[in-house]
């Protein structure tokens, strides 16, 4: 089952307070087993977390989305748009989710600093 959330995002490079939304689409397969062979053994398996996003609607500008294209390399799809993220560092699937959320917004960081040079200018 997939579940989908927006996520209000301050637009990078609007110098007044308007936000974007962006839909951040996740998925997670739950694998159910009559009598696993250990109790931690379903659980590690349903613990892996992907997210999508369009990364046209994150507000970025045309520099901002080239840095981020150059950065999440294979993770982005050039023929969609859509930039792939997944998790499984953690035991909990919604520990995952928010590791990728805060991946994301590092990503969308790194990308408007980059954009607007070393010094930040």
């Amino acid at each position: 089952p997939a579940a989908a959330r927006a996520l209000a995002l301050p637009r990078p490079h609007a110098r007044h307070a308007s936000t974007v939304r962006a839909t951040l689409h996740f998925t997670q397969t739950l694998h159910i087993e009559p009598a696993p062979a250990s109790p931690n053994s379903a659980a590690q398996r349903n613990q892996k977390v992907a997210m999508r996003v369009h990364v046209d609607e994150l507000g970025l500008g045309p520099a901002e989305v080239a840095r981020l294209r150059e950065v999440a390399g294979p993770r982005y799809c050039v023929d969609t748009g859509v930039l792939k993220l997944t998790s499984d560092v953690h035991e909990e699937a919604e520990v995952n989710k928010a590791a990728l959320r805060r991946q994301l917004a590092m990503l969308i960081d790194d990308a408007v600093a980059h954009a607007r040079g070393p010094r930040g200018s």
